[in-house]
């Protein structure tokens, strides 16, 4: 290497010395640093970049277009080619470089769309996560909007896409916001010019490594230092053979080190494997996992059987049956095949790498088998400690696709949502990969118990994600019954209507009504709970009369039921209740909450949700017959409620409903309880009720 040629550019696993520390930067960690200036920096939300090696003039030129202020968006579309060049590792270099160089360079934040591994929807929940957004729309198309939203009300951002599949994976991350910046790291050819005729757009091509600097990398990965001619030549025959790819380098790199922890003349162990004379050219080597022990490359194997998304030792456990875990895991992620994330969880170093070990799953199916079940088991206690007693569609079959084992026990519901809370992503990916490899009840089955968890913890977006992925392969296919899946569409009604997108609610709703009077024979909670979501969607959208007619079809189904289901009675009850309320009949109306709230006291007494609900709707009926206190007293106690459940939007509701009695005669009071409201909706993250409650109280008067 010559003089006048500039050092390497190396970046370990870190972000680097910020503010006399190093800080370190995983990919499921969010550090907001301090930059070099002093004050405040930008969030930075993306990964570190990992070992990497010169590409001095491209780096140059990325590095001059982010820094660039000027007033455009801009996109950046770095190409490897061929694959595994090292796009993405350059696409993380460039924002780390532009971090520490100018932290406020993208006030708004730095963002990071894993597309591959996450796909587009999730990935879009992922970064409103990392902005502090905690309630996620639940349509896929209001979730962009609001990505761009808040793309917007933060200024100028920087976002790197990995490995979209076209462009239409990359739209929702690109910023249009002044000086913003969206980083495309892919294999592709991408065209931007028609669909983003005024963003300004570069293209930087990432090619096979020189031979000096795969020799580099090679040597910096595999940890050694070549003192004689003879390693030396082995060091350049090996960065030969991988053609000068940076995955190929890595990979070699990587299976040097994990050899040169068990026995001496590792270099020119691997040699001997790979190097054969006149090769044909590049390979893959040993493969992902080479170098590795028998036993520790079998539990790689087992566990890439899992989805693309992190895990817990405890599905490792059930995975590698009879196997010490621990020690299989720690042995993973000292081989660099694992990734230990925060929280004693696990993930594949990179999706290529989790993809090529499953290739050789023999027992694939067996394996992620085992993974529902565990998942199941979880769903299934959460189920029991969040909604105890409330039916499911295998109770009313008298048949499950999962196996009568034991799982955990959870002391109340708080404890089941915190148990599950590390396992969200899994739980809606292991959902989606069952839906996608045929196994649509297991999928249909871990749906309607994850539902206890979704609803109460406002989790809205995986409800449509999960069910539209199962709903897209079983439904008209034959595969799922009818009332299972009408089952699925009420669910996913629900969480359109709590999102707001009615007419996706009202659709699914009428669905699901069709599917139940399709089953055979007729199942009596399923017709009911199906009536209830089409009242539902048509009392929110003000037709009060067609409304009645469904809830009371509903409370007739109920009543006529064998065995009685008394909270379906007293839940059909409260909402025709409601109705008759808002039609003016508070007669009508008071027979019927009387009678859904001596039902919820006589015989579901632990049935908070119920309570809460009933007491809410006797307090709106206090009120209309003129008796205001003690309808507070009833508020009082439902937001009591609703706040042991960790409800803050309805205790929120609760709030508003406070206030607006209040109002004409005690304005101070009326105010209290609306800024109370604000900071349960905002702790829920319900915006447009953000929004509502905060122009009442900055209103003049």
């Amino acid at each position: 290497m010559s003089d006048e040629r500039p050092e390497p550019a190396r970046t370990e696993n870190s972000v680097g010395d910020v503010s006399g520390g190093t800080t370190m930067m995983g990919r499921d960690i969010t550090v907001n640093m301090v930059g070099p200036q002093g004050g405040g920096a930008p969030l930075y939300a993306v990964p570190a970049p990992p070992l990497f090696v010169n590409r001095d003039g491209e780096l140059e030129r990325a590095r001059d277009f982010a820094l660039d202020g000027g007033p455009h968006a801009r996109v950046l579309v770095v190409q490897a080619t061929p694959r595994g060049s090292g796009a993405t590792a350059f696409g993380l270099k460039v924002l780390h470089e532009v971090f520490v160089r100018d932290p406020r360079r993208f006030s708004g934040g730095y963002f990071f769309a894993d597309v591959e591994r996450d796909g587009v929807a999730e990935s879009v929940s992922e970064i409103l996560r990392r902005m502090g957004v905690e309630e996620i729309p639940a349509g896929q198309r209001r979730r962009r909007d609001r990505l761009q939203g808040e793309f917007t009300g933060r200024g100028a951002v920087a976002v790197l896409v990995d490995s979209p599949a076209g462009v239409n994976d990359v739209l929702p991350f690109v910023s249009t916001a002044p000086g913003s910046l969206t980083v495309v790291a892919t294999a592709h050819d991408f065209e931007f010019d028609e669909v983003l005729p005024h963003v300004q757009d570069e293209w930087i091509g990432i090619g096979a490594l020189p031979a000096e600097h795969a020799v580099e990398l090679l040597c910096a990965k595999a940890g050694v230092e070549p003192e004689t001619d003879e390693d030396r030549r082995l060091v350049e025959d090996l960065a030969g053979y991988t053609g000068g790819s940076p995955h190929l380098l890595l990979q070699v790199g990587r299976n040097i080190r994990r050899l040169r922890r068990r026995a001496d003349g590792a270099l020119a162990a691997v040699h001997r494997s790979l190097i054969v004379p006149a090769p044909a050219g590049p390979r893959d080597g040993d493969g992902e996992g080479a170098g590795l022990p028998a036993p520790v490359h079998a539990a790689a194997v087992a566990l890439s059987c899992h989805p693309e998304t992190d895990f817990g030792a405890g599905v490792a456990a059930r995975v590698l049956p009879g196997e010490d875990a621990g020690a299989l895991l720690a042995a993973l992620v000292e081989g660099d095949v694992l990734t230990a994330v925060p929280g004693g969880r696990y993930r594949f170093r990179t999706a290529r790498a989790q993809r090529e070990l499953g290739a050789s799953a023999h027992d694939r199916a067996a394996v992620f088998g085992r993974v529902l079940e565990y998942y199941f088991g979880l769903a299934a206690a959460a189920h029991r400690a969040l909604l105890p007693g409330r039916w499911l569609q295998a109770d009313l079959d008298h048949d499950s696709a999962f196996p009568d084992t034991a799982g955990p026990r959870f002391e109340d519901g708080g404890a089941a949502r915190l148990a599950l809370a590390p396992d969200r992503a899994a739980l809606r990916a292991a959902v989606m990969h069952a839906a996608v490899r045929g196994e649509h009840r297991r999928a249909a089955e871990l749906c309607e118990h994850l539902w206890a968890y979704w609803f109460t913890s406002g989790l809205f977006a995986d409800v449509v994600d999960t069910h539209t992925e199962v709903l897209r392969h079983a439904l008209g296919a034959h595969r799922l019954s009818p009332a299972r899946l009408s089952r699925l569409c009420v669910q996913r009604s629900i969480a359109y209507r709590r999102d707001g997108s009615l007419e996706q609610a009202r659709e699914d709703a009428e669905l699901a009504l069709e599917l139940a009077r399709e089953a055979e024979p007729v199942q009596p909670p399923v017709l009911l709970t199906a009536l209830e979501a089409v009242g539902d969607v048509e009392r929110e959208e003000g037709r009060p009369e067609p409304a009645a007619e469904r809830f009371a079809e509903a409370l007739a189904v109920a009543e006529a039921a064998e065995p009685l289901d008394p909270r379906a009675v007293l839940n059909a009850s409260r909402k025709l209740a409601q109705v008759r309320l808002e039609q003016g009949d508070r007669d009508a109306a008071r027979g019927l909450l009387v009678r859904a709230r001596d039902l919820v006291l006589l015989k579901r007494p632990d049935d908070l949700h119920n309570r809460a609900r009933v007491g809410a709707a006797l307090g709106d009926l206090l009120l209309a017959c003129g008796d205001r206190e003690r309808a507070l007293e009833q508020w009082d106690v439902a937001a009591e409620l609703h706040t042991r459940l960790g409800d803050d939007r309805r205790t929120g509701d609760m709030y508003v409903k406070r206030a607006d009695a209040l109002e004409p005669t005690d304005p101070a009071a009326a105010r209290a309880a609306l800024e109370t409201a604000l900071e349960h909706y905002s702790r829920a993250g319900a915006r447009h009720l953000v929004a509502r409650v905060r122009s009442r109280i900055t209103e003049p008067g």
